[in-house]
């Protein structure tokens, strides 16, 4: 049993330990025929982890993709290779409607490796898959482990649409399994404003002596409900931004981050942590001091300095993308770091470029590089998407949201 919950978080990886293993894919140009569902087919059945993986990645490429590769791609959601369970929810998500329509079959079965697989369907519709919502209230009332985290985790990609379940949610807050809460908090965290009477059980669960990982999550998610009649949100959160673990530091950040210039009293404390190395977290401050005071010149000049300093590269990316059209000026440095001897950098690259979005152009010519020659197909795949997205009309300035990668 713990084997297969295993398998089944390992969905959720960092992304940087992911990418060590992408240097092995298969070489640029390797496909199957992605008009031939029969061949698809089998070779999503080998033993071979390369052949399944690009024959996973090609079958998002179908379009309107028959029922057969549709129930395959479900059922590798938990193949043993990381890679290719992630591609096959990608693909599942790239294919769309016919999925939904297939689930009415795979969300009533009874057995739960079958049931999870379903709620891989519904984590790839995302929003899409809020019809699901009734469905999956229902299985939260169990005592099965895995059923619990297959049906928080598709809860946290449909997002707000997950409100109708926020009771059942903020009950789990006190499953006597650290993994529960926490993805119980993703939950409420990406319920979001409407998710505001969770706030109480979030401040008693930070205070509490939880797991860090529930604690820190909660932290989030206390940012992320925004303000709460009653609650301290901000004095909560700034107790922790010199915490002594880094993850306490860096999740007490996103929280105040999330809570905007409503958190500007915390300021102070956020421009040290921008420059203090010893503390490990500077990207993330210099991301929520841009947030909570407005100040955009001097975020970026930091985080475009951090993009030289290996050990905060990845955290700056990423906070960069999440910046989204604001970090227009620091489009030139990230498409230097596609040639990146990492994948992991190649990929947080891209993502950071997708982010800013169309403000971010000038990285087309560098992006076209990797969509076309990169060794990795995933990330060449990927390439073609943010293209896509750098390619379109521009639509304003408002922050956030550089999509996901492989987790």
């Amino acid at each position: 049993m713990r084997r297969t919950v295993d398998l089944f978080l390992g969905l959720f990886v960092a992304v940087f330990v992911i990418s060590g293993l992408i240097w092995m894919l298969a070489a640029p140009g390797t496909s199957f025929a992605q008009d031939d569902p029969a061949t698809l087919r089998d070779q999503m059945a080998s033993e071979d982890d390369d052949v399944r993986l690009v024959a996973v990645i090609d079958a998002g490429k179908l379009g309107n993709a028959p029922v057969e590769i549709i129930d395959r791609l479900l059922e590798l959601t938990l193949d043993h290779n990381e890679l290719v369970r992630i591609s096959a929810e990608r693909s599942l998500g790239k294919i769309g409607a016919p999925v939904n329509e297939r689930l009415k079959v795979w969300m009533a079965e009874e057995s739960v490796d079958r049931y999870l697989m379903a709620t891989g369907g519904v984590r790839a519709l995302g929003p899409d898959g809020a019809n699901w919502v009734p469905a999956i209230i229902r299985k939260l009332n169990t005592d099965d482990y895995r059923t619990k985290m297959g049906s928080l985790f598709a809860l946290v990609a449909i997002g707000p649409a997950s409100e109708p379940a926020l009771d059942r949610v903020i009950e789990l807050l006190q499953d006597p399994e650290f993994q529960v809460q926490q993805v119980s908090c993703r939950v409420i965290a990406a319920i979001g404003p409407k998710a505001k009477r969770a706030g109480p059980a979030l401040a008693e669960m930070i205070n509490e002596d939880r797991s860090v990982s529930a604690r820190t999550h909660a932290m989030i998610a206390l940012g992320a409900i925004g303000p709460v009649e009653g609650v301290d949100s901000v004095g909560i959160l700034r107790e922790w931004v010199n915490a002594f673990t880094v993850t306490d530091r860096e999740r007490s950040l996103e929280g105040l981050a999330l809570l905007g210039p409503l958190a500007v009293s915390a300021k102070d404390d956020v421009e040290k942590l921008m420059l203090d190395r010893s503390k490990s977290v500077m990207p993330n401050a210099a991301y929520t001091y841009w947030r909570i005071t407005g100040d955009q010149a001097k975020a970026l000049e930091l985080l475009v300095l951090y993009l030289d300093k290996y050990d905060f590269r990845n955290a700056s990316l990423v906070k960069l993308g999440e910046m989204g059209p604001a970090a227009a000026s620091a489009t030139g440095k990230i498409a230097l770091l596609l040639t990146s001897d990492e994948a992991g950098i190649r990929e947080s690259a891209l993502l950071a470029l997708k982010g800013i979005g169309p403000a971010a152009r000038e990285a087309i010519p560098h992006v076209r590089v990797v969509a076309e020659s990169d060794e990795d197909q995933l990330l060449r795949d990927m390439a073609k998407e943010v293209l896509e997205s750098i390619s379109a009309p521009e639509s304003g300035g408002k922050p956030g949201g550089n999509g996901t990668g492989r987790h």
